[in-house]
């Protein structure tokens, strides 16, 4: 009998079969896709790199520093801050302190008048303190109310909301503060950017580091028992323990859970091929809160030519919370809005695909799941989402099944 069979393929489930690995316990993984690394995940398409959604890989997380080498991803950094698009013209909103022009970066910094010099001196401050010692005083507090009673109500609408909405993939006011000030010490003191061949390559990193002949593709669990897993197929895996790193709503259905709670935070994006870009910058463009279509304007193709295979701009836009990108005339609003920031260079602009992911994020409010002793759950859901903690789950995980042998 198996020490550990794993449910679920994602960085959660193989980081998890890379410790019980490094520790000889025997397991088999299986994941019902045809690939790897769940949300952490890229699709290649007419020649281009399609992340699934858009996402960026901070250098700050130490349990991806601490497995991958980020140079053998050939992983490069989008400038640290955002163009901002509002009213008054496009505007840059830099950190210095991560700009190769550090003098540019300053005065651009300085200048801009998205934010007052106390938005700024308060951004800083807190950048300094990494968020630290201010989470007991927001416990019962959103996001949203804590950058309303830190910030300015433009900064906040301009630049701060905006820019974590695209992060939590909500609305700030359901948000707790604490999963704020979780996240906020990982962009103080990292960049984000992304791997040469798109975020696929950090499960396949990972995958690298293992037997292929203990994992197992297009594999789904039907049924799961204390010992065992029922796979739709009809195979029947023991196992001593069970792991059960699949996304919340599957972890629920395959523990029979009550009161279900399958509402996942959803991602909308759309994926154009242009000519040329409507920027030069490796920069992340954000519309502020007052655009109701468009949240965020990414071009990987301007990090690694190597997202587009033809010479063409790679473009991914972010759609604000709540818009389904399946949804034709979404598609179509989307697009009038884009030529309107960038003008009539957009009617050269075409769709490759749009994505709409229906679990980009779990829900915020997870209810505990009860599982018998033998079945262990490992996934970002179980704390604040986010690669780190994903890989986190999976590796304390494998730990824990580990003492009990």
């Amino acid at each position: 009998m198996l020490d550990a069979i794993i449910v679920g393929g994602g960085i959660s489930g193989l980081r998890c079969a890379i410790e019980f690995a490094r520790q000889g316990v025997s397991y088999k993984l299986c994941e019902s896709n045809d690939h790897f690394g769940g949300r952490c995940s890229s699709q290649y398409f007419d020649g281009f790199v399609l992340d699934r959604g858009f996402q960026v890989l901070l250098d700050s997380y130490t349990e991806v520093t601490s497995l991958i080498e980020l140079d053998s991803l050939n992983f490069k950094t989008f400038m640290s801050g955002a163009m901002v698009h509002t009213s008054r013209g496009n505007r840059f909103l830099l950190d210095p302190s991560k700009d190769k022009r550090k003098l540019w970066a300053f005065w651009k910094m300085l200048t801009s008048d998205v934010g007052t010099f106390r938005d700024k001196w308060r951004l800083f401050r807190l950048k300094m303190q990494k968020g630290l010692g201010r989470t007991q005083r927001t416990e019962s507090a959103s996001v949203a109310d804590y950058l309303a009673g830190s910030f300015t109500s433009r900064f906040n609408s301009e630049f701060m909301s905006p820019f974590w909405e695209s992060v939590f993939l909500a609305d700030l006011q359901s948000v707790p503060a604490t999963h704020f000030f979780e996240l906020f010490p990982f962009f103080a003191s990292g960049s984000g950017g992304l791997p040469e061949n798109g975020m696929q390559a950090i499960p396949d990193s990972m995958v690298d580091l293992l037997d292929k002949n203990q994992l197992v593709l297009n594999k789904a669990a039907k049924q799961i028992t204390e010992n065992a897993v029922e796979f739709e197929d009809g195979e029947l895996i023991a196992a001593k323990n069970v792991v059960l790193a699949v996304p919340y709503s599957k972890a629920q259905d395959l523990l029979a859970a009550d009161d279900k709670n399958h509402h996942g935070r959803k991602a909308s994006c759309i994926y154009y091929e242009a000519p040329e870009p409507p920027f030069e910058l490796p920069i992340l463009f954000l519309t502020g809160c007052d655009q109701k279509f468009v949240r965020t304007v990414s071009i990987p193709t301007n990090l690694h030519a190597g997202y587009s295979s033809n010479g063409n701009a790679l473009i991914c836009v972010g759609l604000a919370p709540g818009l389904d990108a399946n949804q034709a005339e979404i598609r179509a609003e989307t697009k009038n809005v884009l030529r309107e920031l960038f003008s009539a260079v957009v009617d050269d602009w075409q769709v490759i695909t749009h994505m709409q992911i229906p679990d980009a994020l779990p829900p915020i409010d997870c209810k505990p799941l009860f599982p018998p002793d033998s079945i262990s759950l490992c996934g970002d859901y179980l704390s604040v989402p986010s690669i780190n903690n994903a890989l986190g789950s999976g590796r304390a995980t494998a730990l824990r099944v580990i003492e009990t042998l």
